[in-house]
C-alpha cells in the first residue's frame, strides 16, 4: 500500500487512493467518536496521523487508533514544528 495516497476528502472523510488504478477505498480508523467527514488538513509521519477540519476536534491517531482529541476550532493546517511538536493553525 506504499504507493497509495491517503486523502482527506471534504464531505467523505479519509480515503485510500491508488494513483495507478484511480481506485479509492475508505480508510478505516478505530475510534468511538463520530468519524470526521469535513477534513481540511492531514499530517502523517511514521505511524502517527493528525486530522483537522470543520466537523470535530483535531484528532491524533497512532497505528490507526485514536489516542487523543483537541477541541481547538476549525483546523486549516497541521505541520511539524521544532523538537517533534505538531503545530496547528486555525481560522
Amino acid at each position: 500500500m506504499e504507493e497509495n495516497l491517503i486523502l482527506g476528502v471534504y464531505g467523505i472523510g479519509l480515503v485510500n487512493f491508488n494513483p495507478k488504478t484511480g481506485e479509492t477505498t475508505t480508510f478505516k480508523l478505530k475510534e468511538k467518536e463520530k468519524q470526521s467527514k469535513l477534513i481540511f488538513t492531514t499530517f502523517l509521519e511514521n505511524n502517527e496521523l493528525w486530522l483537522g477540519g470543520f466537523d470535530g476536534p483535531v484528532k491524533h491517531y497512532r497505528d490507526n487508533v485514536l489516542i487523543s482529541t483537541y477541541k481547538t476550532g476549525n483546523a486549516r493546517s497541521i505541520v511539524a514544528g521544532e523538537d517533534q511538536h505538531t503545530i496547528c493553525s486555525f481560522f
